[in-house]
């Protein structure tokens, strides 16, 4: 934000949306203007176009793009990235796009990568990635970025520069080795991941059907929905804590739409979850 936007200028996120899209707005002391997604009976979320078009046509200079969608799931389709990258050079806005969970994509599909939609659009899009989600290499701090318009990326540089950040040996080493060699593994873990989630659906519906998610299309994360049990986030979340002993993500530390819901990583052994889905349903059935 700091390297191709100024302070004051309007940042568009789409809501519910992963918490530190909001202080990468706010610390930067740009101002924050909210997408939010509309949630459907199915728990599906889709994009409201007709509110992005008018949001973007206020002064927006630039949209953050989560891709796969971190808590809702989605794997955005090519025809709504196209509307997207519509939008945003009919009104010459800049779109990040965020694709650290393009690997991890449950839905039997091929991840459309945002800059290869429209040639036209792409010197307005910055592709984030990273290999972190994907290999458990957080720790790592080693991302990339790739800049569709040389003139972007150039500002990009002098920032790093005027600032000292730069990448670090072992983990540029540690992500070509990954990329290169880790094929076979990264398999494996899509299949556990889709029986973990097959898992959990199986034990909401069958011991618990008043906490309900839709199926992921990418990531390892479910976006589960409380809101049967009537209960204010408070109360959710002590419910949870306290009762379950369950450290789930806030359902509101994504924005105020996800009140009702909470976050669960399902990216551990299926003893873990299965452990954690009993303590889940013990608690919820002592409010009956």
């Amino acid at each position: 934000t700091d390297a191709v936007t100024h302070p004051g200028d309007k940042i568009l996120i789409q809501t519910p949306v992963y918490h530190p899209f909001y202080s990468i707005v706010s610390d930067q002391q740009r101002e924050l203007v909210t997408n939010p997604l509309i949630c459907s009976k199915s728990g599906r979320y889709i994009i409201d176009f007709d509110d992005l078009e008018k949001k973007l046509a206020d002064n927006v200079k630039m949209m953050i793009l989560c891709h796969p969608h971190n808590p809702v799931g989605r794997d955005w389709e090519e025809e709504e990235l196209r509307k997207i990258l519509q939008l945003c050079a009919a009104n010459d806005v800049l779109l990040v796009s965020d694709e650290i969970h393009s690997d991890l994509i449950i839905a039997k599909k091929k991840h459309p990568i945002t800059a290869s939609i429209s040639a036209a659009e792409r010197p307005l899009i910055i592709t984030c990635m990273s290999a972190s989600k994907t290999f458990n290499m957080g720790g790592l701090f080693t991302a990339y970025m790739i800049f569709e318009n040389p003139l972007l990326k150039q500002k990009y540089d002098a920032i790093l520069k005027r600032y000292h950040i730069y990448g670090n040996l072992f983990g540029f080493l540690a992500l070509e080795e990954a990329y290169n060699q880790g094929e076979a593994w990264l398999e494996a873990l899509l299949n556990y991941l889709r029986e973990n989630i097959r898992f959990v659906a199986e034990f909401l519906s069958d011991q618990l059907p008043e906490v309900t998610f839709h199926w992921p299309e990418a990531t390892y994360l479910l976006w589960l929905d409380f809101r049967r049990l009537g209960l204010p986030q408070h109360a959710l979340k002590e419910l949870l804590i306290r009762n379950a002993r369950l450290a789930l993500n806030n359902g509101t530390d994504f924005g105020a739409d996800g009140e009702g819901f909470m976050r669960l990583n399902i990216a551990c052994p299926q003893a873990t979850l299965k452990n954690a889905l009993i303590h889940l349903k013990i608690a919820v059935d002592a409010l009956k």
